[in-house]
């Protein structure tokens, strides 16, 4: 079901109509399940860089800074169940970064990213 859950809103954004003269696209999809807590504050956890807040044609590079994000996952890594990732191919080099960085947390802990969406 979970499954379900992510292909539709990966794929529903790219199908949505919309009368922007910029097309709606799926770039960065970020789920973290955590063991027994609910924590709402992902969306503040990843930042945009300041050419991404302005009208752009094209992601450009590495658009997001994830720091924020990489230090709470240090902070919360024993009551995190899992981590699933998903970038455009534009952000390939930014998702595997932020990867790298999740994973080499603590050798102690088993890789936290268990799941990156294809």
């Amino acid at each position: 079901m979970k499954g379900r859950i992510f292909q539709c809103l990966w794929n529903g954004t790219d199908e949505l109509v919309t009368r922007s003269k910029f097309p709606q696209r799926s770039i960065l999809y970020i789920e973290i399940t955590y063991k027994d807590r609910i924590y709402n504050d992902l969306p503040d956890l990843v930042d945009e860089r300041d050419e991404l807040k302005k009208r752009i044609a094209a992601l450009g590079a590495s658009p997001f800074k994830f720091q924020k994000l990489v230090s709470m996952i240090r902070e919360r890594k024993n009551k995190i169940d899992k981590i699933r990732v998903k970038g455009c191919p534009e952000l390939s080099t930014d998702v595997k970064q932020l990867i790298t960085s999740v994973n080499s947390i603590e050798e102690s802990t088993p890789n936290l990213i268990k799941e990156i969406v294809a």
